[in-house]
């Protein structure tokens, strides 16, 4: 800048000299400059500075020119998308990769919304995200899926920010746009691969599991399996020689062997507990119907002799504890904790059972959360040896057990089967333990209110089993247990005849239909599972059609599920298998007084 006005000055006082001469002298015509040579000099010499002046020109223009297209290249054709968007929401400039990316030409980019390459329903996205921009003047951004022009979607990144952030709302966005597509794919690939990593993992958990069950419950089977198998053998060699036959000693070995199968039918029965599936005959109940509970109860007094050095002290609650359960599935949880208490102890101990009443006014925050309400409660303790922290966060878990197997008389089912029957009674449990002192269990109950007229079901345990001479109809595909339901039911007074299958019983009653007579029998005792396509419910639902009033009593092995549902629903009793004489005895009697 400096030698540019140095320039311009020299310039000046050379025009004032030649200006001042022609002036003196009068006649510019005939008057030549003082200095011609240097005026020359300096005339060549300022042609030589415009030319190299035009040089820098040209070569600066070029450089502009190159400058241009560089950022022309890198604006059109750089990684992400660049639109600028007025703030109606127009876009007023687009680069190449823009329009490749949703396949359209340049062109045609312009003057469109933006929103028309947005799937409609993440167009709020784009909304909210603008909003957000102009309200806090701060560069936002978000995801979303935009379209194509072949209306493909794809996932796309929005960078907004303002051209101009002191002109507010009417200021143009400048948007960066970044296809995220193939990036989601693999963050989806990802979480797929890890949900299938995660279930993988669970089904070699459940197949632990299930080993851990296989093996202790074929343990366990095996072990009432052997006087089974082997004492009938015996009793056969001893009714070979009647003479020498010793009856009690027949009927010690008849006792092990219906011992043996208790203990087996316990196992199946814990297993169909476990999966919460068993059927409940919820009922308004008096709290000390449930086995366990009472000092003179069976349970109990097999648990003595299975433990004369434990003690058990039972301390029930002198006010009526009414609520709606099912007995047998309580009596068998309460069981299972009395007796996980009574071996919990090694040597001398006492297990102690107390029943009582209990407000809860707030919730009470134990092993689990106790809701507020009324309760009947049974705490059960013992002065065993105590559970240890890490072991409590395990204890109502599947086919978990401290104990050893020489020492397991279990499948490792016990608790599990007891926090299942107790939360679908909607109670509660807490646990608190001390190693080397012993452990309380204490089950939460919820109490009902019945009016005074009214009162819970409470019928003394071994009532008499009741008979009659009605006629009925068994239907069982397994020989064995036709035999063992007639040989039963002929025993308590009734006339019974058999049936193979669903088709023989169907037979039956067609044959009467046909003969314009009434139903053939008072009752049917029909097995669930039979031939393949005509169970016990469909044989059920072929009868009703011809003698509407039919009763009937289903009888399986298997949880009430939602196939066996379908026939109580129809009217059937439920009788699980297996069952004894006691219990055909009063649910036979039960379906037929039922009106």
């Amino acid at each position: 800048m400096t030698e540019k006005k140095s320039d311009l000055e020299r310039r000046a006082e050379l025009r004032k000299q030649a200006e001042a001469k022609l002036a003196a002298t009068g006649d510019a015509d005939e008057t030549l400059p003082v200095d011609v040579d240097g005026l020359v000099h300096e005339l060549r010499t300022h042609q030589i500075e415009l030319e190299m002046q035009n040089e820098e020109l040209r070569s600066a223009q070029a450089d502009l020119l190159d400058s241009r297209d560089r950022y022309a290249h890198l604006y059109d054709y750089a990684p992400v998308g660049y639109t600028t968007v007025s703030a109606k929401g127009i876009i007023e400039d687009a680069n190449l990769t823009l329009a490749q990316m949703v396949k359209a030409n340049r062109g045609t980019l312009q003057k469109q919304p933006i929103s028309a390459f947005i799937l409609p329903d993440d167009q709020d996205s784009y909304y909210h995200c603008r909003r957000e921009l102009l309200a806090k003047k701060r560069n936002t951004s978000c995801e979303l899926r935009m379209i194509r022009k072949d209306n493909e979607p794809f996932w796309a990144r929005l960078d907004l920010a303002l051209v101009d952030p002191s002109i507010g709302n009417d200021s143009p966005l400048r948007v960066v746009i970044s296809d995220i597509d193939l990036a989601r794919q693999e963050v989806e690939e990802h979480r797929a691969r890890q949900v299938e990593l995660q279930e993988r993992l669970a089904r070699s958990e459940k197949l632990e599991a299930l080993g851990i069950l296989a093996g202790g419950v074929a343990h366990d089977l095996n072990n009432v399996m052997g006087p089974m198998v082997a004492l009938p053998e015996i009793i056969s060699e001893d009714l070979d020689n009647l003479d020498t036959l010793n009856v009690e000693e027949t009927q010690e070995t008849l006792e092990m062997i219906r011992g043996s199968a208790h203990r087996a039918a316990a196992i199946v029965r814990d297993l169909v507990s476990l999966g919460r599936r068993g059927r409940y005959d919820f009922v308004h109940m008096s709290i000390s119907q449930i086995q366990g509970l009472s000092v003179d109860c069976n349970v109990i007094k097999r648990l003595r002799t299975e433990h004369p050095k434990v003690t058990f002290s039972i301390k029930p609650d002198n006010v009526a504890l009414v609520i709606s359960g099912d007995e047998s599935q309580l009596s068998r949880a309460v069981v299972n904790v009395v007796r996980n208490a009574a071996e919990s102890i090694h040597g001398e101990g006492t297990v102690t059972i107390k029943t009582s009443k209990k407000s809860v006014n707030a919730p009470l925050n134990n092993y689990e959360i106790v809701p507020q309400g009324d309760y009947a409660v049974i705490e059960l303790s013992d002065t065993g040896e105590g559970i240890t922290k890490e072991q409590l966060d395990q204890i109502f878990e599947p086919f978990y057990t401290r104990k050893k197997r020489s020492e397991r008389s279990g499948s490792g089912l016990g608790l599990a089967v007891v926090h299942g029957i107790v939360k679908d009674h909607k109670g509660f449990i807490d646990v608190k333990s001390e190693v080397g002192k012993g452990s309380v269990f204490t089950v939460y109950l919820p109490l009902v209110y019945l009016p005074k007229d009214k009162k819970g079901k409470d019928e003394p345990e071994g009532a008499p089993v009741v008979g009659g001479t009605e006629r009925i109809l068994v239907v069982d595909d397994e020989p064995s247990q036709r035999f063992l339901s007639r040989k039963s039911l002929e025993r308590l007074g009734y006339e019974v005849a058999e049936a193979e299958d669903g088709h023989q019983a169907l037979a039956y009653f067609e044959s009467a239909k046909r003969a314009t007579k009434e139903s053939p029998y008072d009752l049917i005792l029909m097995d669930m599972i039979m031939e393949e396509g005509f169970d016990g419910v469909d044989a059920y639902k072929a009868i009703l059609k011809l003698y509407p009033n039919q009763k009937v009593i289903i009888a399986s092995g298997h949880s009430e599920d939602g196939r066996a549902k379908d026939g109580v629903d129809l009217g059937a009793h439920w009788l699980a298998k297996p069952y004894e004489k006691d219990d055909l005895a009063r649910i036979v009697r039960e379906g037929l007084d039922r009106d």
